[in-house]
This record gives structure tokens, C-alpha cells and sequence, in this order.
């Protein structure tokens, strides 16, 4: 509608009004359409009031005037009158009818567009979800006036048209084939649809993600195990939905994944590094779930950065198997697990998990295999229909049907704050079905809940406690899960009164009770009031406990539990099982890791930190953060420390080293701090002489008891010959629980390696042994003789020497020595093997064991698990290395074969267009400058920057990365301030870069200065430094320092050729 033609419908209704005391018939419909067009075309500030519509209209009309004139002018339009909230609406009608007021889009402060592109992002990923209930969800940062009901469905049908618009490639405004409750004659109107259209396409998720395996163990004893299943990249955008951002929120470069188990032991998995627009995964420490109190518990997955955690979720198939049978695949030794529900499979013969509650029946042949360890129940194969009751419930499995039942589901939803139980959820978790590519809400109708024993429900209202929830389709539940649900607007705070008391409240509508579990020495003081609860403690021990745990009653009969930080002011390591691990007395393993905690209660967020005493000095490795804000309660899990502590182990050669964390306060003495050892292993085999003579290796029994016996029962044991290290290991037959025998291997006189596996993971110290007798075809050579002497300290001087000594081309019985040695890097702990260490303080040797490797990856990452770092690789080392491979490769190939290609092909992440590093790029065109027949780099970083005027031109990129850092990190509190060197003076040829850095802020300078040091340092030949406090550096921002090294590098360089200095001589 035009203005002209809103003025004349204007006109008429003041006509009809003159003569006419109410609005009817004919005039009624046009009151509809001129109050509908009015409202939105007003200044949006009273787009809640009648005013715009009625207030010029030459007389007052009365409410019930203007809700006759609607209801009749609706039916007119052959319009429906909108219902919200039970009660009828009849501004909020012409609201939606009339669409977005136009001023508000004219008038937007940022709000409006971003909510209008994560709602279409939104229903472009999950098609069938309720998007009318998404818009509630995305109102928070809305205007109050238009966080009503009606807005929501508004937005709900302009998204769903832009999508419907996007669907069709429609290329014009043109809305005749869609129904957009917007008008298009307005500017703001048309730039909002056309932005919308022009987002970016969504590719619906047909990623499978991260995937949680239940496996079914044969072994001596049938063991339950969950295992982690990483794909090898991950989009930015299944990862920001998965976690609940906002596809404008930005990721960082690096990203950590780790799992987390119902005891609330955290584990990482895997480091993302981004590459586009996807997380290239390495797999770190991963192995099996088996302790029976957690293997079939929720398992959750946790994204984080070094600065904290971005969010979590739980993987398909993570969570909690419910009370029913279990059903695995029937295989030989590991059985995957296929369903927890009634289904139908291909497979000729399936193992069933039989719970003892209930009873059961099978059509055909059943076999008992035997009983599931620590888990109460009998596992049977079947070959025909099996049936289990238990009351009500029932599952029914059917093997060798025509096709497998192809249901996939995940729970998402939010966990609350200050709880440390990981498988609480706040508000009951919704479910999602994944049908490839799409990714869809369960809708509400096909969603059951059910206490444990009674019956399913539809009525979710009863989603409280613990309980199982659950999707029924046609008579069938297809998914079910054990889960524990808190009221959704359940709030906790917890005040840290003294060292010997506090209290912590706890509000919720839901709320019958609250109980305490008792503690020893330890009285409570529960008191009710309108809100909620408070419990007021205090301690009469030395030794307060670490938690406090509470039983919740809630409305409808349902209870759950919860476990919280013990409400009084303290600092400690906890370690597994919620126990304070002693002050100063206390060794962990770096698996161990995993179990422990710093917690801080009654402490300041930003002045708390986790320090590592170690042989060059005392580092801060982390700053403690605030659980929830203003909570007091500051936490850090020790798992994310895991390999920055590993490398400064690794600084020491002896196997059972040890270094000293501190939990310091600000400007108190580190002398008084909290301290914690930590280790390398938590398990070390020792060699037994046996009564008959025989010889053996067993699990000591301190280890044995502290890993249990569903891990020990796991362990496999196997002997390398040090000086045959490429050929197959030698099982080692197992004679009892942790003890295997070498004597009965029949292995080689010489000297051996014994490694103890859980599944692929090395889980304890390797023990050298030496078996006696004349050995056959010694290995000939100063590295073979090196790795066959007994004594250590002589053995690494030897070996140190014959690294030194290798040649440049490759070739010789030394480098056939060293190779499977090298090899192993990311199979074997790099500290396993002495040689390995060696070759970490070798640049030249380093080099060139990553240009020959078959698998670069191990290689590059497996020498910064020692005191290593490739950025601090003199470039004369890189230089010198590529020749000599150059070099090498050319005398093994025609001459009429390009070396240029065979490079290229040979070494692309080296010599390709896309590099693992930037500084990569300028280590490439230095080789190029330097060496003949190297391939030509597509960016020449060093070339360019002999112009003088080279790093002044760069100067704006340059501010660029600094205001991405700064941006990136302006809520931290803590960037690292300790220095790799001494002296932090960088060269006077990057003065353009230094003026940019100063006046940042004194404790942002060791970050910003540390790149510009290094590239001196590096370009100069000598790099030595601080290896810990150069890793804190670069891993505090990765994208940060790859770019300032790369730039001030190449600068560097630049300079250097342009004065004709090394390494550019000629």
C-alpha cells in the first residue's frame, strides 16, 4: 500500500465515522487493513498501543468498539483473530498482520539483524524444529516491546519465507510466491530481506561428528568399555551449533577437545587446529572407558581453548545406558554396541546384556557366553526373536530381519552452574534425531519420561530427578536414556564465610526439600523460606571435606542428587573420588591427571594461578577462573596442563622425574602454596625371578590396585628388541592378572623393551631388560652400539655423539639404526626413547628426519613432546638440512626427472602452497633464495622484505593481528609475563613493529615482543632460551605468534640478504 493510498483509506474511515457511531461491515475491514499498515508503519515506540491507529481518526472509539471493529474486519479478510497466553489478542493480530514496524529497522542498533540471521541459521540446520519457540529462546537481546509472543511468530514466518525464497534460487525481491509479513516499499525493509537471502548457505550437518562406541569385551572376563571415535576434521559450523553458538561468534585457532565422565575425570582427546573452515583433529591421549563405576554412564565431550571452556555436549551414543538389555554385535573380541531398544537386525547372531530384573524368552537357539563384570548382568547369544518384560516394559530384538533399524539420536541441553556432577542436566535435555544430512528436534508428541520402575509417560511436565527419557513411534520406544534432570530455574550460591564455615542457598519453584548427606565432623543447619533453601555448615576437623553433596525433592515424587564445592574459604588439589590430595605429600601421574582438580572456594577471580616449579625456575602455566561469575568458587581440571607438563618432564632424562605445582595467590609467598608432584607414569612394570628359574614381568602392586582390575585385566605386554626396533614386538603370555612371563616368549639374548598396553595406549613405565646369552647378527655401527650399552649415562653420551655425527645424505648403518626409532614418534611416549632426546638437540638431524619421514605429522608433533619447539629451529639448521635432502634425492634419480617436482610432491606441507605454519612460507623462499632447484614459493615473504621499506608497509597487517589479539583476549586476566631470555631488546630493523607494540601494556609486552626476539635470534643462529616459557608464549594465542614470527622472520632475512650476510653470502 502507497501512502496516498493509506491517506485515502485514512480519509474514508474518518468519513464513515462523522455519520456512524460504530465500525462495521465494510468499514470494519478497512479499519483492519489502515490499523494493520498505521502500527507499522509508526516510530515503533508505541507499537504496543492503539495510538498510531486511532488516534486521528476525528473521534474516540471505546476498546470494545475496536474489538468488534477487528473481529468483523477479520472475518472479512478471511483472517484468523490471534490466541497467546488463553487469552485473545486483538493489537497483537494486526501486529502480525501489519509485519515489522519499518522505523525499528531503520532504527536498529545491531539487534534486530543478527537475531534474524541465528533464527534462520537456525531452522536452515534443524528444518523441523519449533521456530516459533527458537525466536522466544534468541528475544533476550531484543527491545522489551518486542519480546511478546506475536513477534515471535512474526519472525518465525519471515524466516521461514527467506528460507523458502533461498530454497527456490530466486533472484529478485519479487515476494508474489512467498508470504512475507514485510512490506518491500521501504528501504530498511528491502536491505533486511536481501541481507537475509544473501547470508551464507547453511550446509546441513551431514557430519557424523564426535561418536561415543559402546564395546562389549571377550577376554578372560566380559568387560564393558566406552571408546571415543574422532573423525579427522570438524566443521566450524557442527561445532558452533553443537555447543549453542551463534555462527557470528568467532573461533579460535586452536581448540581442545576432551571427555569428561560421570566421576567428572576429564581426559583430552584430540587438539583441532583450524584449516578454512574446519578443525583439522590430532588424536592425543585416547583409550577406553572401562572402570565399571563409570562405563555406562553419561560421557560427555568439552571444547575449550587455553583460556577456559567454550561449551559441551554429549556425543551420540554417550549417553547413560538405560535399565534395560544392551545389545552388541556377536564378533570374536570386541563387540560393538547396536541398540539399547527394541529392534530389528540383519546379523545372523546377536549378544544380548540381560538385566536380573525381569524376565525373558528367545524363539530360537540361546547360548549363555557368561556374566558382564560388576555389572549384574548374564550376556546370551541369540539366533531368533528375543523378548524381555520387566512390568510394563518391553524390548523385543529380532537378528536376521531383511534390513537394520537406522535410528540415531543425541541429547543437547544446558548443565548448571556450580555443580561438579557432569551428568546433571539443568531442565530436561531435549533429544535430537540425526537422519543424514538432517539434524531435527524429536517433535514434543513422541517424547516419554518415566521414574525408574514406573511406567512411560507422555506428560514431560514430570521430567524431574532421575528417570529415563525416552521417543515412542508407533507403540515402540526407539531411544531411551538414563538421565538426571534439575528444575530449570534452579539457581545455587554458595558464600564462603571463614576456614571452618559457610552456607550455600539453593532456589527452585520445584522444591519440596533438601537434604544434606552426612559428614564426619561436619554440622549442618537447613533452613526454608519462600524462595528456596539454605544449609549453613560448619567444620570441627583439621581436614574439611572437598564437596558436599545434596538430595533434592521435588514436586511429583522425584529426587535427585547433586555434588557442590564444600562452602568454606580454601585452596587445594582434588584429586579422584573428591579427595584432598595432601599438601606437599601428594604424587600424581600425568594420566592421573585426569582425576584432579584445583579449586579455590572464598578466593578473587584473577589473582589465583597455577605454578610449575621445574629446572630453569618457577612458570605460571595457568590463571584459576570463576565457575560461575561473582560465585567465588574458582576451578581449573590439571588435564588441559597435560603436555606442556610432559614436555618439561621430558627436560630431565630420568624416567622417574618429578616436577612441583604450586596454587598461588597473588602476592603471597609461593613458599606457602598448595603443592602438588606430578609424574610421567602411574604404573611401572618390575622383573620377577620365579621360584623354578623362569623369568617374568609384573605390575607392581601399588599400581595394580590404584588402576583396578577392569584396566589391569585390559593390559597387554610386549617386548622390542632395542636393536631391531623395526621388526614385530613379541607378545608376552600372560600367566595372572598384571604378570606375564618372558621366559616362555623365547626371546632373543640382547637388550629389550617392555611395554604395557591398554588397547593402543602405552599405560606404564617401560622397563629395559637384558636377556642373557651370545647374540646373533649384532647390528654393526657407533648408534647400535650406543643403543646396546647398559649403562645410561654412558648410553646417552654415545647416543648423543652418533647423532651428531649423522651424515647429510641419509645413508649408513647409523641412520639405518636410528630410523624406527624415529619412526615411533606418535606411537611411543617421545621421552620413551633416549635416541629421541638426542635428536631433539640436533636441529640439523631434526630437520631432516621431518623432510624423509613417511609421516610428517609424527614427526612434527612428536618432537615438541620433548624440550623441542620447530619455531625455535635456527634457520641456518633448516637451511643446511633442506640442501643436503636436495641434495640426496638428486643423486638417486635421473637427471631427467625435475627435483623441483619431486620436492613439491614429496614434501608439500614444506614446499606446497599450503604450509602446517606460516613461517613455513618464509623458510621456503629462504631455500629458495639460497639453494638451486628448489621449488619456487608462491609468496616471496624473504625477496619482498629486502626492500627497506618492507616492514613499514606491513605495519597496518601488522596492527590488524594486534587488535584481533587484543580483541581476542580482552576479558583475560592473565597473559604470560615470564620471559624466554634475558635480554627481550629486539632488532633495530623491526622498530616499525615495536612502535606499534608500545604503550599496550606492560603485561601484554612479553606476548607481543616474544615473536620479534625469536626471529633475531633464530636468523642469527642461536635460539636458545626458555623452551617452557616460549611454549606459553606461542600456545597463549597460536595465530597470534605464527604470524608476528613469520613477519619479523622474514624481515629479518630481508635485511640480512640485502647486507649480504649469512645465510646469504653470494
Amino acid at each position: 500500500m502507497t501512502v496516498n493510498e493509506l491517506a485515502a483509506l485514512h480519509g474514508d474511515l474518518v468519513e464513515h465515522l462523522r455519520f456512524c457511531s460504530t465500525v462495521k461491515h465494510r468499514a470494519a475491514a478497512a479499519f483492519c487493513l489502515f490499523a494493520a499498515e498505521s502500527i507499522s508503519r509508526s516510530d515503533g515506540t508505541q507499537w504496543w498501543a492503539w495510538d498510531s491507529a486511532v488516534m486521528n481518526l476525528g473521534r474516540q472509539l471505546e476498546q470494545s468498539d475496536i474489538r468488534d471493529a477487528v473481529q468483523e474486519g477479520l472475518r472479512f479478510w478471511k483472517r484468523q483473530l490471534w490466541r497467546g497466553d488463553a487469552r485473545r489478542e486483538f493489537l497483537g493480530t494486526l501486529v502480525s498482520e501489519g509485519g515489522l514496524p519499518l522505523a525499528l529497522l531503520k532504527d536498529d542498533d545491531g539487534r534486530l539483524r543478527p537475531f534474524f540471521r541465528e533464527l534462520l541459521r537456525r531452522h536452515e540446520m534443524f528444518p523441523d524444529t519449533d521456530l516459533v519457540k527458537e525466536a522466544e529462546e534468541l528475544s533476550a537481546g531484543l527491545p522489551r516491546r518486542m519480546q511478546y509472543s506475536v513477534v515471535f511468530d512474526l519472525a518465525a514466518k519471515l524466516v521461514r519465507a527467506v528460507a523458502q525464497m533461498r530454497r527456490n534460487c530466486e533472484t529478485t525481491s519479487d515476494s508474489t510466491n512467498v508470504d512475507l509479513p514485510l512490506r518491500l516499499d521501504d528501504e530498511p525493509a528491502r536491505a533486511l530481506l536481501e541481507g537475509l537471502r544473501a547470508e551464507p548457505q547453511i550446509s546441513v550437518r551431514a557430519e557424523r561428528g564426535i561418536v561415543v562406541k559402546t564395546i562389549l569385551h571377550q577376554r578372560t572376563d566380559l568387560l564393558i568399555g566406552r571408546r571415543i571415535d574422532l573423525p579427522p576434521r570438524l566443521s566450524r559450523t557442527w561445532i558452533a551449533s553443537t555447543i549453542g553458538l551463534n555462527e557470528t561468534e568467532e573461533l579460535p585457532p586452536r581448540l581442545y577437545f576432551s571427555v569428561q565422565v560421570a566421576s567428572g575425570s576429564r581426559s583430552q582427546v584430540a587438539v583441532g587446529t583450524l584449516a578454512d573452515d574446519s578443525y583439522v583433529l590430532r588424536s592425543t591421549h585416547t583409550r577406553d572407558i572401562v572402570r565399571s563405576a563409570i562405563a555406562t554412564e553419561q560421557v560427555s565431550c568439552i571444547i575449550s581453548t587455553t583460556e577456559g571452556d567454550l561449551g559441551s555436549f554429549i556425543p551420540r551414543g554417550g549417553e547413560a545406558l538405560p535399565d534395560g538389555p544392551w545389545v552388541f554385535e556377536d564378533e570374536a573380541s570386541e563387540c560393538a554396541l547396536r541398540a539399547t531398544t527394541s529392534c530389528r537386525l540383519r546379523a545372523a547372531s546377536l549378544l544380548v546384556a540381560v538385566p536380573t530384573e525381569g524376565t525373558s524368552e528367545c524363539a530360537g537357539l540361546l547360548d549363555n557366553v557368561g556374566s558382564l563384570l560388576n555389572h549384574g548382568r548374564e550376556v546370551v547369544r541369540i539366533f531368533g526373536a528375543f523378548i524381555w518384560r520387566d512390568g510394563e516394559d518391553e524390548v523385543v530384538v529380532t537378528p536376521q530381519a531383511e534390513a537394520d533399524d537406522a535410528f540415531h539420536f543425541e541429547l543437547r541441553g544446558s548443565r548448571p552452574a556450580l555443580v561438579l556432577d557432569p551428568d546433571l542436566w539443568r531442565g530436561r535435555p531435549e533429544i535430537v534425531e540425526i537422519r543424514s544430512p538432517i539434524v531435527a528436534r524429536v517433535p514434543a508428541a513422541e517424547l516419554r519420561w518415566r521414574r525408574r520402575g514406573a511406567r512411560w509417560s507422555a506428560d514431560m511436565r514430570q521430567a524431574l530427578g532421575d528417570g529415563e527419557i525416552g521417543v515412542a513411534r508407533g507403540g515402540v520406544i526407539v531411544f531411551r536414556a538414563r538421565v538426571h534432570v534439575l528444575p530449570d530455574d534452579l539457581q545455587i550460591a554458595i558464600r564462603s564465610g571463614t576456614l571452618n564455615s559457610g552456607s550455600v542457598t539453593i532456589e527452585s519453584k520445584a522444591l519440596i526439600d533438601v537434604g544434606v548427606e552426612p559428614l564426619d565432623g561436619v554440622t549442618t543447619v537447613t533452613r526454608a523460606d519462600a524462595k528456596g533453601f539454605s544449609i549453613v555448615v560448619s567444620v570441627e576437623t583439621s581436614v574439611p571435606p572437598s564437596t558436599l553433596q545434596l538430595v533434592l525433592r521435588m514436586e511429583g515424587g522425584s529426587r535427585t542428587e547433586l555434588t557442590m564445592p564444600f562452602p568454606i574459604k580454601n585452596a587445594s588439589f582434588i584429586g579422584r573420588n573428591g579427595r584432598f590430595l595432601a599438601d606437599g605429600a601428594a604424587a600424581v601421574s600425568l594420566d592421573e591427571l585426569a582425576h584432579v582438580r584445583a579449586v579455590v572456594t572464598g578466593g578473587k577471580a584473577g589473582i589465583w594461578s597455577i605454578d610449575v616449579r621445574h629446572k630453569t625456575g618457577t612458570s605460571r602455566l595457568v590463571g584459576l577462573r570463576e565457575t560461575a561469575k561473582g560465585s567465588g568458587v574458582l576451578s581449573c581440571h590439571l588435564e588441559p596442563l597435560r603436555d606442556a607438563l610432559a614436555a618439561i618432564l621430558a627436560e630431565d632424562s630420568k624416567l622417574d622425574h618429578e616436577v612441583t605445582l604450586k596454587l598461588v595467590e597473588e602476592g603471597r609467598s609461593v613458599q606457602g602454596a598448595v603443592s602438588l608432584f606430578v609424574r610421567r607414569y602411574d604404573a611401572s612394570p618390575e622383573p620377577r625371578t620365579e621360584a623354578d628359574g623362569s623369568h617374568s614381568v609384573v605390575l607392581e602392586p601399588g599400581a595394580a590396585q590404584l588402576l583396578g582390575p577392569e584396566i589391569v585385566a585390559l593390559l597387554r605386554a610386549e617386548a622390542v628388541q632395542l636393536d631391531r626396533l623395526d621388526e614385530p614386538a613379541i607378545p608376552l603370555p600372560q600367566i595372572g592378572p598384571g604378570q606375564w612371563s618372558v621366559t616362555a616368549a623365547n626371546l632373543h639374548a640382547g637388550a629389550w623393551l617392555v611395554l604395557l598396553y591398554q588397547r593402543d595406549y602405552l599405560r606404564a613405565r617401560p622397563l629395559r631388560i637384558t636377556v642373557p646369552g651370545a647374540a646373533e647378527d649384532v647390528p654393526t655401527g657407533t648408534m647400535a652400539a650406543a643403543l646396546r650399552e647398559a649403562d645410561e649415562e654412558r648410553r646417552r653420551d654415545m647416543l648423543a655423539r652418533a647423532v651428531v655425527a649423522l651424515p647429510d645424505d641419509g645413508t649408513g648403518v647409523d641412520w639405518d639404526a636410528a630410523r624406527p626409532f624415529i619412526a615411533k614418534l606418535g606411537v611411543f611416549p617421545a621421552s620413551t626413547f633416549d635416541l629421541l632426546g638426542a635428536v631433539s638437540r640436533c636441529p640439523r638431524v631434526a630437520v631432516l628426519s621431518l623432510l624423509e619421514s613417511a609421516n610428517r605429522d609424527r614427526v612434527w608433533y612428536g618432537l615438541e613432546e620433548l624440550p623441542f619447539l620447530w619455531a625455535a629451529t635456527p634457520v641456518a639448521d633448516w637451511l643446511h638440512a633442506i640442501g643436503a635432502y636436495k641434495e640426496a634425492l638428486r643423486s638417486q634419480l635421473p637427471s631427467d626427472i625435475s627435483i623441483e617436482m619431486i620436492l613439491r610432491e614429496s614434501a608439500p606441507d614444506l614446499f606446497g602452497s599450503s604450509k602446517r605454519t606460516m613461517f613455513l612460507d618464509v623458510i621456503h623462499d629462504a631455500a629458495y633464495l639460497v639453494h638451486k632447484h628448489i621449488p619456487k614459493p608462491g609468496e616471496r615473504w624473504v625477496f619482498n622484505a629486502t626492500n627497506p621499506s618492507f616492514a613499514a608497509s606491513r605495519v597496518p597487517v601488522f596492527s590488524h593481528y594486534l587488535q584481533e589479539l587484543a580483541r581476542r583476549h580482552a576479558e583475560n586476566d592473565w597473559w604470560p609475563t615470564s620471559t624466554p631470555w634475558e635480554d627481550m631488546t629486539s632488532l633495530p630493523v623491526l622498530a616499525p613493529f615495536v612502535n606499534e607494540i608500545r604503550g599496550l601494556g606492560r603485561f601484554k609486552q612479553n606476548v607481543l615482543m616474544t615473536p620479534l626476539v625469536l626471529a633475531g635470534k633464530t636468523a642469527a643462529g642461536d635460539a636458545r632460551c626458555d623452551l617452557l616459557r616460549l611454549r606459553q608464549v606461542r600456545d597463549f594465542d597460536p595465530e597470534w605468534f605464527d604470524f608476528a614470527y613469520a613477519i619479523a622472520l622474514a624481515v629479518v632475512l630481508g635485511n640480512r640478504r640485502a647486507r649480504k650476510e649469512a645465510p646469504f653470502h653470494d
